[in-house]
């Protein structure tokens, strides 16, 4: 599912080219109907003189009509082969080198036109970076709406319709200890102000190796997995406010390579448990609790399962977002924000009655319930 999302991405003239070719090598026939089978090239990863393959993708290419037999090979980086129809992926078996040229070759039987070998070449994402410290206070914008959602099936386009437009902002701290492998980050919510981003002052931060008592720097943090150039987040909960609808996540994890001169993170990939009730109204037109898990047993024979604690009920399912890319925000340094911060702001006539809302969770004016730090008693 993975790789034919990716394939109606790719521009591939060459494939083009060829398919043009063959093609018309059939019409010239006498008999069109007596031609012989002759597998046609459709698409393929890499192209042919790509120079920024990423070093950990897998190489694949994609027929009109799968072939009686399909070798691939890359000089230099064994792998395994595998078929899905008519698509031929070719597992790299370890990580290519970063800044190299290999030569692939497929060979396809029957065929006038096999083999096809040209050489590609990977970009600088693997290499290490020279100075870890420059990742302190770097700000990388998550870009979830372009992501291929393999988990829930089926509503992936539906999840990246409702992700337009919206910023999630990541930021590694300096209380990360880069000798020990411990990474320490921070997330937030992104506003686009003067043709680019801010943090959005009137959401909290994100928790994403944040402790029990919500505070950067205590000894219950739970830090993130460094090591260079890759890093690991998680298990951690988040709470995601997305056009107005608070989208939960829980044991969610975040992975990916950070570019050497840290111009952007690749390769990631976002998993975690999605609680269905913020799809409600987006997969079912009558609402109401639980309308998004009816939706997809009925039509997707998907079912949901149990959220337990803090939000109970038959409502939940794995997520699982890949190929994501994460994009360096110049100049923003996120600052930590709690929900007190935030309902403070409020008083003050910065933020809204709605920014508010997201700490009311019973619409009664209490906030104690989603600001503990607020205390209780009604504003």
């Amino acid at each position: 599912m993975l790789k034919r999302a990716l394939m109606v991405l790719v521009a591939v003239p060459f494939a083009a080219t060829w398919m043009f070719t063959t093609a018309c090598s059939h019409a010239d026939d006498d008999d069109a109907s007596e031609a012989p089978f002759d597998p046609i090239i459709l698409a393929l990863a890499p192209d042919p003189d790509t120079t920024d393959f990423f070093f950990e993708a897998d190489a694949w290419v994609q027929f009109d009509e799968a072939p009686d037999s399909v070798t691939i090979s890359i000089d230099g980086a064994p792998g395994t082969q595998s078929q899905d129809d008519n698509l031929f992926s070719y597992d790299i078996t370890n990580a290519l080198d970063s800044n190299a040229t290999y030569t692939m070759t497929i060979e396809w039987a029957p065929s006038t036109n096999s083999p096809l070998s040209f050489e590609f070449s990977t970009g600088p994402h693997g290499g290490v970076l020279t100075n870890e410290q420059d990742l302190i206070n770097t700000t990388f914008e998550i870009d979830l709406a372009s992501a291929n959602f393999v988990e829930p099936p089926g509503v992936g386009s539906i999840i990246a319709s409702q992700l337009k437009g919206f910023h999630l902002l990541f930021m590694p701290l300096d209380s990360s200890n880069f000798a020990e492998g411990l990474l320490h980050t921070l997330g937030g919510l992104g506003l686009e102000e003067g043709g680019g981003l801010v943090q959005d002052p009137c959401s909290g931060t994100l928790p994403f190796t944040y402790g029990d008592d919500g505070e950067l720097g205590t000894a219950d943090d739970v830090p993130a997995e460094w090591d260079n150039p890759r890093f690991v987040v998680g298990p951690t909960d988040l709470n995601l406010a997305i056009q107005g609808t608070e989208a939960r996540l829980s044991d969610v994890f975040l992975n990916g390579v950070v570019h050497p001169d840290l111009d952007d993170m690749q390769g990631m990939t976002f998993a975690g448990i999605l609680d269905t009730r913020a799809l409600d109204g987006l997969l079912s037109d009558e609402g109401g609790e639980g309308a998004a898990c009816e939706f997809l047993a009925d039509t997707l024979a998907i079912e949901c399962e149990e959220c337990g604690e803090p939000f109970p009920g038959p409502y939940c399912l794995d997520a699982l977002a890949t190929d994501m890319v994460a994009v360096q925000v110049p100049g923003v340094v996120l600052e930590q924000l709690t929900c007190a911060d935030v309902l403070d702001r409020v008083d003050t006539g910065e933020c809204t009655a709605e920014d508010a809302a997201d700490y009311d969770p019973n619409g009664d004016g209490d906030y104690s319930d989603g600001c503990p730090e607020w205390g209780a008693g009604t504003r």
